[in-house]
């Protein structure tokens, strides 16, 4: 069996090492312009040539498949978009960095190169890539996705999203133990040869997640999976299409060094099974494999080292998560929970479960009900009234429950009670806080003296750059901010009050 190729950790380490000392690491580097957001503006970026003797590009925009003999490396410090047919990285293009404040979306279809050795690289928490086309792995190609440390019981949230994958040949995909891969449509295979040896691989360390998995005839792939990895090769919306003569291999980490044979590395198979012919074949190699449906009798069912299929036994219940956020309401000593789905099916309820300091002693805290059916996009709210008095950080989870009483569980996320602000140390207050939308203020603390300088607020979404904004000059105490806040989307929002060389922040909740 061809060894699992080895991560590129020590890779980034050195190349990190060489950047911070000074050293050359014969690389060229283009840094994205803050607030600037459009790849092919040479505005947007700033470079920094190579001065070791390579051949440095002469693009001011950073070319994503050069053929000098510098290496390419792009830094994101904003959010980025690129729009073309078809975006190939390939070449002496190595590495995409999403630094803090960081995204990328391609609108379009993206190709790794068949000398390409790529690198998308998240450097902190809540940062994502989004290709809204097709990802194609060209033959002997190579992508590596390293999410941000974190936490053992945080859940991972860097993203790479997908419309398709498409893996071709002897590609390569590593996915590392915090980030995730999420793939709206197919994930398909075409190697082709009748040559079992002759695969694509897919390393996850990670999450990976597919609507629907077709392989074609001929065609061969390998998925090595971690034991505390996260694995649905498609899900109960779609459908695993293996056709003639293919096979889909799930390899646990018995091949790793302290690895074990014991079929705990778990994969979910979702949606409906088919094959159009004969000799198909899937293969439980130190993984165990839970279907939603059975297996047709043209698909071949292998079981190595431990590993077994659950076929009928369905771990994917009848719900998409789409988001699960927390937020704390100052001035208030309330947080506000919101989630959303983009499908449902036969879901009775969600309970919302709090837990402090730590997420051992979850607590049921409320309920609130589900829509029970539906293929759109479903938003909901709970508001914590209630919080503890002790304690810096509140943990949150959601347990979505079904009608037969089946339930499974969202992402923990976190609210930071411990950084909650003291109204006697703030210059401004929103009220009503909530609000309905049809009026809204601020006052100066009247701990304060008059503010003399001009008061300009502005009004955002959070994530997202100002919407509205208002400058008063002499203002008084207290400023109706009524025109602003019309129309305002519901939610939470955030206002920013600028006076003199002060910024103060609230967060006010439209109803």
């Amino acid at each position: 069996m061809t060894p699992k190729p080895q991560p590129i950790f020590w890779t980034i380490v050195l190349f990190t090492i060489m950047v911070m000392t000074g050293q050359s690491a014969s690389a060229q580097t283009y840094t994205s312009v803050s607030g600037c957001t459009d790849w092919d503006d040479p505005n947007c970026w700033t470079k920094t040539n190579d001065g070791s003797g390579c051949t440095n590009s002469t693009s001011d925009t950073p070319p994503t498949n050069p053929s000098g003999t510098c290496e390419v490396h792009v830094i994101i410090q904003s959010p980025m978009t690129k729009t073309a047919g078809t975006t190939t990285f390939g070449g002496q293009f190595k590495s995409i960095t999403i630094q803090s404040g960081g995204s990328l979306d391609i609108n379009g279809d993206a190709a790794i190169a068949s000398d390409g050795d790529i690198d998308f690289i998240f450097e902190e928490a809540n940062q994502s890539i989004d290709i809204s086309g097709q990802l194609t792995i060209n033959e002997l190609g190579v992508l590596s996705l390293t999410g941000a440390p974190r936490e053992p019981e945080e859940e991972i949230t860097d993203y790479l999203n997908l419309g398709s994958l498409y893996m071709r040949g002897k590609s390569v995909f590593n996915i590392d133990d915090n980030s995730a891969v999420d793939i709206a449509g197919y994930t398909e295979v075409h190697t082709p040869s009748n040559d079992p040896a002759n695969y694509s691989t897919i390393n996850v360390d990670g999450n990976f997640y597919s609507t629907s998995v077709k392989i074609r005839g001929n065609s061969h792939i390998r998925f090595i999976v971690e034991e505390d990895a996260e694995v649905q090769a498609s899900q109960t919306d779609g459908n695993l299409e293996m056709n003639g003569n293919s096979s889909l291999t799930f390899i646990g980490d018995a091949d790793d060094a302290g690895g074990d044979q014991d079929g705990m590395s778990y994969i979910d198979v979702g949606g409906a099974i088919s094959t159009n012919g004969s000799g198909a074949e899937i293969v439980a190699d130190d993984a165990t494999l839970f279907t939603c449906n059975t297996f047709p009798e043209g698909i071949k069912k292998t079981e190595k080292r431990q590993g077994k299929f659950e076929e009928g036994n369905c771990r994917i219940l009848p719900v998409i998560w789409y988001d699960v956020e927390a937020n704390l309401i100052p001035n208030m000593d309330e947080s506000l929970l919101e989630w959303s789905t983009t499908k449902e099916w036969e879901t009775s309820h969600y309970e919302i479960e709090r837990s402090v300091d730590g997420i051992g002693q979850f607590e049921v805290i409320g309920e609130i009900q589900a829509r029970g059916w539906a293929d759109t996009f479903s938003e909901y709210q709970y508001q914590d009234l209630n919080l503890p008095q002790s304690g810096e950080r509140i943990y949150y989870r959601l347990k979505q429950v079904d009608l037969t009483g089946k339930f499974t569980y969202s992402k923990t996320v976190m609210v930071n009670i411990g950084m909650k602000p003291n109204p006697s140390q703030l210059q401004w207050m929103a009220f009503p806080n909530p609000t309905n939308g049809d009026n809204l203020n601020i006052t100066a603390n009247n701990k304060f003296t008059s503010i003399d300088d001009n008061v300009t607020i502005s009004l955002y979404l959070p994530g997202q750059t100002s919407q509205a904004f208002l400058k008063v000059s002499n203002p008084p105490s207290t400023i109706r901010l009524d025109q602003l806040i019309s129309g305002a989307p519901k939610g939470l929002l955030i206002l920013e009050v600028s006076w003199g060389k002060r910024v103060e922040r609230l967060k006010v909740l439209n109803r």
